[in-house]
């Protein structure tokens, strides 16, 4: 094609047609001009679908992610859930300063322990982060979704001061149990794991069905609710897992509204 334009133009130049070389010549701009423009537009096309393919991908894998974490906040929900109940049936029987009638001495025990039990959680967050460092982020064209994704990962829940700090009370109460029942309690009430993807993730029982030797637990019993500074510790605990329910239950509200977003994208 370009050796056919040279034959034209060195042939309207030895015949001395300078008008209609010019015209030519304007013609063969607006021929390449006409083609660049062309290419680029069949460019823009193709990065076009590109973007829309990559945005897909990493839409579908953002939201492989939070259905993931969204079972995970309901495990942590539970857990905590569980934790709390056993918290507050202990401190009931402490404000109380009898275990006759509202507990046995056992179940006393067993509520004590259950409630310094703790959930060490973790945000799944591998796609958002490999976005945030590619520079992948802008692939989210609706900006209210790209907002709400930010915000709700650049604030890692599992990550927070309620988590994070553990409170006193479980040292405190796992210095008055004897071994010897925590140890039974650990074995046959303790954390149970259920497989979420490709990690595990903690439950515990509904209920503790345990009875442990009558004096033991009795003195045990007794002992404890003479301690005073425990019985702080397990309201302040109590305050907290209080905190940490809350915390969890936003999330959950949270992740299911980015989820709805991520479904109509």
């Amino acid at each position: 094609m370009i050796h056919i334009f040279r034959h034209i133009r060195k042939t309207l130049m030895q015949q001395n047609k300078i008008r209609t070389y010019i015209t030519y010549a304007l013609g063969e701009i607006i021929l390449v001009v006409f083609g660049i423009l062309i290419a680029l537009q069949v460019n823009n096309w193709n990065q076009e679908r590109l973007d829309s393919k990559v945005s897909a991908e990493f839409t579908n894998r953002l939201l492989g992610d939070m259905q993931l974490e969204r079972r995970i906040l309901g495990y942590v929900d539970n857990y905590l859930t569980q934790v709390e109940k056993n918290a507050k049936a202990a401190i009931t029987v402490y404000e109380r300063e009898a275990v006759e009638g509202m507990l046995t001495d056992s179940e006393f025990l067993i509520s004590l322990y259950q409630a310094s039990q703790i959930y060490d959680p973790n945000q799944i967050s591998a796609t958002y982060q490999e976005m945030i460092s590619s520079g992948q982020i802008g692939m989210i064209k609706n900006e209210e979704l790209r907002n709400r994704i930010i915000i709700y990962y650049d604030n890692d829940w599992s990550k927070a001061d309620v988590f994070a700090n553990e409170s006193p009370y479980r040292e405190s109460v796992r210095k008055e149990i004897p071994s010897a029942i925590q140890s039974e309690i650990r074995e046959i009430c303790g954390d149970q794991y259920v497989k979420v993807g490709e990690s595990a993730e903690v439950i515990l029982p509904e209920e503790c069905d345990l009875t442990f030797d009558k004096e033991i637990a009795a003195k045990t019993a007794t002992d404890i609710l003479q301690n005073t500074a425990l019985r702080s510790d397990l309201r302040f605990h109590i305050g907290n897992l209080y905190a940490q329910l809350q915390m969890v239950r936003t999330y959950k509200q949270n992740i299911d509204g980015i989820m709805a977003l991520l479904g109509e994208n």
